[in-house]
């Protein structure tokens, strides 16, 4: 048994969910939100489904913008299945606010400008992100 087996405990939960507020778009001067999961090693289901798309995909294919774009354009897909749980002040083209399905969620990552998604994606795969919040509180973790 190791003497630093607590250290554990400040590994990233995969039910852990935050808020991310798109920024780049605002309606009357609100912006969505979205509720969203790891998109790292933490979320197995994102990345077994991330890797699963890749399988086979890999022979022959050189690193360039279009390949680029296959990533991003396969994350848009992912997101709403694995990523994105929920959201708030998400409204269609006439102003209503839109309750959550993952269909309407697809639809409006596909919609999300370049520089707006790609945030996004920066942000839920970034350790960081999910791990600076963790603090272990050793008498209650040597308890365990």
């Amino acid at each position: 048994m190791s003497k630093f087996g607590y250290m554990q405990q400040g590994a990233v939960k995969p039910s852990i969910t935050k808020e991310y507020e798109i920024e780049e778009i605002q309606v009357n001067g609100v912006s969505p939100v979205l509720i969203v999961k790891p998109a790292n090693e933490s979320n197995a289901k994102y990345i077994n489904a991330m890797l699963a798309s890749q399988t086979g995909n890999r022979k022959n294919k050189k690193i360039n913008a279009a390949r680029l774009k296959e990533v991003l354009d396969m994350d848009r897909e992912l997101y709403p299945l694995y990523v994105i749980d929920g959201w708030k002040n998400v409204v269609d083209e006439k102003g209503t606010e839109v309750q959550f399905s993952v269909e309407d969620c697809n639809d409006m990552v596909s919609q999300l400008p370049y520089h707006a998604f790609s945030r996004l994606r920066d942000f839920c795969s970034d350790i960081y992100t999910w791990a600076k919040d963790v603090d272990i509180d050793i008498e209650v973790a040597i308890k365990k």
